[in-house]
């Protein structure tokens, strides 16, 4: 069992660094309600990952993953909006921010983006016994609560929080367009 944990702990690792900064980013200049929306919805995303993944575990490998790369579609949906918000005229204090990114849209985000999480969990779910997948998923929880925890840590500090505020309307747009590209070209979607 500790081995299993020790190796849910690096899957989750190695597979979600880059949530982090997407998470850093929005949080940075989300007002405070829109902060627990931002969390839970990454919650949600992380938790349709893993079922998915369980799924697949479970005999379902004709789920055809690649097709998860659609929902790339979603963060640059909303990076084009934003953009095209900030262009319509809003000035500096009403540039795009994540008041835009719902429970729901974020987690869609985190599920685009979870499609090389579905490809490491499968395999590793299916060589746990049945003990060691829930083991898995409360190691997936308590580190999916860690990553906002850091990530919030990380957007408080002032520097960060001056930075996105300032470079909003540039950062919010490209971080969004670009991870959904990511997310796309990372699915095999295209190839």
């Amino acid at each position: 069992m500790i081995t299993s944990i020790f190796t849910s702990i690096i899957a989750y690792i190695s597979t979600n660094i880059d949530d982090i900064f997407v998470i850093m980013i929005l949080l940075a200049q989300a007002a405070k309600g829109a902060k627990g929306q931002l969390i839970a919805g990454h919650f949600l995303g992380v938790g349709i990952v893993t079922a998915i993944s369980m799924l697949g575990a479970f005999g379902l490998q004709n789920l055809p993953l690649k097709y998860v790369g659609i929902l790339g579609l979603v963060p640059i949906g909303l990076g084009i909006k934003a953009w095209l918000d900030h262009k319509k005229g809003a000035d500096d204090d009403d540039a795009p921010d994540a008041k835009g990114v719902s429970l729901l849209s974020m987690a869609m985000i985190t599920l685009g983006n979870g499609a090389d999480n579905v490809g490491v969990y499968i395999p590793l779910f299916t060589g746990f016994t049945g003990m060691e997948r829930i083991g898995a998923v409360v190691v997936f929880a308590v580190l999916t609560a860690l990553w906002a925890f850091f990530a919030n840590s990380l957007a408080e500090f002032p520097k960060v929080k001056t930075a996105v505020g300032k470079y909003k309307h540039i950062v919010i747009p490209a971080v969004f367009i670009l991870l959904g590209v990511y997310i796309i070209l990372d699915s095999g979607l295209l190839g």
